[in-house]
């Protein structure tokens, strides 16, 4: 069963969430979150832009389906949220990476990227990691020489 689009004239433009996904109570409160980032009433703004950096990660995807296809001030709430979001998703990676820490030239890297995401979240992480492996092979070399 879709997800229904919003039917009231207050909230146009919400079509995108009358999808084929798999109806799940997380993905319907998301969904009535995100019809609600551009509320009359602060206090419901607030409480709405909170739960969604409470949901998280999974909230990332409508999030940018509305930053993609709504008005800019829309696009402005919705890329806040996000921005909100993703250090809270890193933080949670780094304490993965630090629990899993067994081959540590490995972690290193991997620290490495995580921070990237952070500072330059729209950067290729690939083309960073290759860009690593190029300057250890470099370093490598030196080393080698010396």
């Amino acid at each position: 069963m879709p997800i229904k689009a919003w039917s009231g004239k207050s909230r146009p433009g919400f079509s995108f969430l009358n999808t084929n996904m798999t109806t799940s109570p997380e993905r319907n409160k998301i969904s009535y979150l995100v019809r609600l980032i551009d509320d009359r009433d602060e206090f419901v703004r607030i409480r709405v832009r909170d739960k969604l950096v409470e949901i998280g990660e999974d909230a990332i995807p409508f999030l940018e389906i509305v930053a993609r296809t709504e008005s800019p001030a829309l696009k402005s709430k919705a890329l806040q949220i996000i921005q909100s979001i993703l250090p809270k998703k890193i933080q949670a990676q780094f304490g993965q990476l630090a629990g899993n820490s067994t081959k540590k030239y490995q972690d290193l890297e991997a620290g490495v990227i995580l921070l990237a995401k952070f500072g330059y979240p729209d950067e290729d992480m690939d083309y960073i990691s290759q860009v690593l492996d190029q300057l250890a092979a470099e370093a490598l070399n030196q080393v080698k020489i010396n």
